[in-house]
């Protein structure tokens, strides 16, 4: 009878973010960047009243089916004994985890594509990666999730001031995906698929970054040890993490720059 009285919270696994493909209108450029994955991304910003916002967006071919891209499916391909070298090699392997192209569909190019987006979700850290891999930023912190269970990221960029300004970033939906038979689905139980695609131990999007950066870092953050800094060389970032129970998976992106500070600057 009071069902307006309560609200469902949706927790956002880091699977639901796969592509960077804003729907804000009047967005301004401030140019393209390749992280090391291969991925361009396009960095947005607009000005409202309230203050600025940031966008990303990936320049992409088929940006609609890698959105369906199954990345639990690719995971456990790795689990199995898949390595990086054959997936390159051997990347129409990968149209495996995604939806059946349509005709005209270049397949090398889509595989390509999902491969490199591939790597970035599972070696960097995903569709934030373009601004960590960016020369002009100096702070980007990872909140705890709103009220809708979105991420919440605020960076602080050079020419915006030292205020921090948000950064949006939405879950994908997979517009493509057929709906499955039953024998579709009896053959994926008894192939395992299923779990592949449904498990378990999902993360959420706060939760892979910290697990990221500890991988990345080799600074192990848990229970017993839920707080960590540490220096990820690749990217020229210092990073500090503040897990559970301390923090609700918290973590600080600081760039260090391309070249020491000297007193005149």
């Amino acid at each position: 009878m009071h069902s307006s009285r309560f609200r469902v919270i949706t927790m956002y696994t880091a699977f639901d973010f796969k592509v960077n493909k804003p729907s804000a209108m009047g967005l301004n450029s401030l140019g393209t960047v390749v992280t090391p994955s291969g991925v361009t991304t396009e960095i947005l910003y607009i000005e409202q009243p309230e203050g600025v916002r940031f966008y990303l967006r990936d320049v992409l071919n088929y940006p609609e089916y890698l959105e369906c891209l199954d990345l639990p499916k690719i995971i456990e391909w790795f689990s199995r004994g898949l390595t990086w070298e054959k997936l390159e090699g051997e990347s129409r392997l990968i149209l495996r985890a995604l939806p059946k192209p349509r005709r005209g569909i270049d397949l090398d190019l889509l595989a390509n594509e999902a491969v490199k987006i591939t790597r970035r979700f599972m070696l960097e850290y995903s569709v934030i990666t373009p601004l960590l891999a960016w020369d002009e930023l100096q702070d980007l912190t990872i909140d705890a999730p709103d009220a809708d269970g979105l991420p919440r990221i605020f960076i602080r960029v050079r020419g915006f001031g030292d205020a921090y300004h948000p950064v949006i970033i939405t879950p994908n939906k997979c517009q493509l995906a057929e709906p499955r038979t039953r024998l579709a689905k009896i053959i994926s139980l008894l192939t395992g698929e299923a779990s592949a695609s449904t498990s378990e131990e999902a993360l959420t999007f706060n939760a892979f970054i910290i697990n990221k950066a500890s991988e990345r870092t080799r600074t192990s953050v848990t229970m017993y040890n839920p707080r960590g800094m540490a220096t990820d060389a690749g990217l020229r970032l210092r990073v500090t993490m503040h897990a559970e129970p301390v923090s609700i998976n918290t973590t600080a992106f600081r760039k260090h720059p391309e070249k020491p500070w000297h007193l005149a600057d």
